[in-house]
């Protein structure tokens, strides 16, 4: 083989190998999301949720803990692979109303809220997407019938 032919096939391996290198192997796992919205426009106000969830593996081994006491946080993506997860809400959580309006624009009062959805949620998170963590939280209106609006 001549020196010039050893090094065509040499760059052609060498190309071979960078693209090998950046593109991901088949057997590479794939990740997924879980998206947990902290923030939810009304036509009365903003509901902001703080506190802390804990999401549990239940196909694997996977733990995480995420929490917020961010008033400018709207939500948070965790990546995980891809299976079935518990998302826990944990006790002590509290959400908060800031009203709309010019003149209440700063006016943020804690309401009295109910978890409505189950806790822990089941949540499967699927390759190459993002599941959201759709809790459900009850509010007491401020109707005479007192209904309950219940916010996700």
């Amino acid at each position: 083989m001549s020196i010039k032919t050893w090094f065509v096939v040499s760059l052609l391996g060498a190309g071979v190998w960078l693209a090998m290198v950046g593109t991901p192997h088949p057997h590479e796992p794939a990740r997924a999301g879980i998206d947990i919205v902290w923030a939810v426009s009304k036509p009365h106000g903003t509901f902001r949720l703080s506190g802390r969830f804990v999401i549990r593996g239940l196909d694997g081994p996977f733990e995480a803990n995420v929490s917020n006491h961010d008033p400018s946080l709207t939500i948070t993506h965790v990546e995980v692979p891809p299976g079935l997860y518990s998302l826990t809400l944990d006790e002590g959580f509290q959400l908060a109303l800031t009203s709309a309006g010019p003149a209440s624009s700063d006016a943020v009062e804690i309401v009295p809220a109910s978890l409505m959805s189950p806790n822990p949620l089941l949540i499967l998170a699927q390759a190459g997407r993002s599941a959201p963590a759709a809790i459900g939280l009850g509010v007491r209106s401020e109707e005479p019938d007192g209904t309950a609006t219940c916010i996700n």
